[in-house]
């Protein structure tokens, strides 16, 4: 006999659908999340038999971290799916809404103000449902990891190429007279696996071999700056051969960044990473070249 006692705490995901109009969508998606790993949930086929089904689904709903809601047009209209709804906001459970394209959004809001106050997920067919919510679990918990990194007082990084950095175009001459200008690296995935880029670190290297570390108009050694600089811009997620263009404003080469000797000065950027399937955080290293020259005199 196989003993079903506590077999409940065995799920990730609870999936809310309305059986007539959403089991097939909820099936697909069960099977692409076990593809993550991610145990979920169906009720049409994981209630064991004998069990009283309400309290067994509640008791899924109440363990399970992760709470996803299927919303087709019978969905916005089935008491059990508003009541399941409510259960999974009363535990405060990650709730995922997936909206079918036949469903009008406004609709969703008044029937399950609470629920339309989280980022939904928009989907026309099986395919469509499976690949977001995977891809957005598999984001989430690249986001987790960060969170996970910025808590730690000590950041052991390695240095990995798997990120290529390489400037998309150098920049101009500068000089007393002419000195605005930017920074512009490219960046790119030839990792396998999905990276979530962390933060950088900006350092310049003078004509006499110097290094040291600049952000606006903050410059030290580089040894007296550990953290890593993050951005909102930075908070994106590069798949394999992704590329993103990361890239400074329009600003005075001389006062913002302190190059102020004629000669070849070298922009070193450090992209600091994180490599789906590890807990390390990796960096690599990109350099940019920046010719200050002595001004024209007429």
């Amino acid at each position: 006999m196989i003993n079903i006692k506590n077999a409940e705490e065995n799920y990730q995901a609870f999936i809310c659908y309305e059986t007539t109009t959403a089991l097939s969508f909820a099936r697909n998606l069960k099977t692409g999340l076990e593809k993550l790993n991610c145990n979920a949930f169906v009720a049409a086929d994981d209630i064991p038999p004998g069990s009283d089904q309400q309290n067994y689904r509640y008791s899924v709903i109440q363990k399970a971290p992760k709470f996803i809601l299927i919303m087709t047009f019978l969905g916005l209209t089935s008491e059990e799916v508003k009541n399941e709804t409510n259960e999974a906001l009363k535990h405060n459970k990650d709730l995922i809404p997936c909206i079918h394209a036949n469903v009008k959004p406004d609709d969703f809001k008044s029937v399950f103000p609470e629920a339309g106050k989280k980022q939904w997920i928009r989907f026309k067919d099986e395919s469509d449902l499976a690949n977001q919510v995977t891809s957005s679990i598999r984001n989430n918990s690249l986001m987790q990891k960060k969170i996970n990194l910025d808590g730690q007082n000590c950041i052991q990084v390695y240095l990995k190429n798997n990120l290529v950095i390489e400037p998309e175009w150098s920049l101009k001459k500068i000089s007393n007279d002419n000195n605005i200008g930017h920074i512009i690296f490219k960046l790119k995935n030839l990792s396998d696996k999905r990276i979530f880029i962390y933060g950088y670190k900006m350092l310049r290297v003078s004509p006499n071999g110097l290094k040291d570390v600049y952000y606006n108009t903050r410059i030290c050694d580089e040894k007296d700056f550990n953290k890593w600089v993050s951005d909102l811009h930075l908070n994106i997620i590069l798949y394999k051969n992704d590329e993103h263009i990361f890239h400074w404003d329009d600003v005075s080469i001389m006062d913002v960044y302190g190059i102020n000797k004629i000669g070849k000065w070298l922009a070193e950027v450090r992209v600091a990473y994180i490599e789906e399937g590890s807990d390390d955080l990796l960096y690599s290293i990109g350099t940019a070249e920046i010719e200050f020259e002595q001004s024209k005199s007429f």
